[in-house]
């Protein structure tokens, strides 16, 4: 129970910490500053350029919010076929991006 309110109290802090970057609205998920979208976006389409993607990539959307420090950007790839990628992203409070990672969610593979 005392860590479960320690983590509370954490969670709290950091939410906190960063007035305007992320206002938590409960029941609906948090929103996330204009500059910080632009600057995910940024990192998740850099972060796509390492994969190699045949086709103009594209977001729609803002990203979804897991928690203050991750987040996941959907980038729809779209060429022979069409592929979405889903790129999770961790920040820190200032909205720098610490780490980015891709994963492929769906594609249009010509069925035979």
């Amino acid at each position: 129970m005392r860590a479960l309110a320690g983590f509370v109290l954490g969670v709290s802090t950091v939410a906190a910490a960063a007035p305007g970057a992320f206002a938590l609205d409960f029941p609906s998920a948090a929103k996330i500053a204009p500059a910080c979208v632009a600057r995910v976006n940024t990192a998740a389409l850099r972060a796509m350029n390492r994969t190699n993607p045949l086709g103009q990539m594209q977001i729609y959307g803002p990203p979804t919010v897991f928690n203050p420090h991750l987040l996941r950007v959907e980038v729809n790839v779209i060429g022979a076929r069409t592929e979405i990628y889903a790129v999770d992203l961790a920040i820190d409070d200032a909205c720098n991006v610490l780490s980015a990672s891709t994963r492929l969610e769906s594609n249009e593979w010509p069925v035979r």
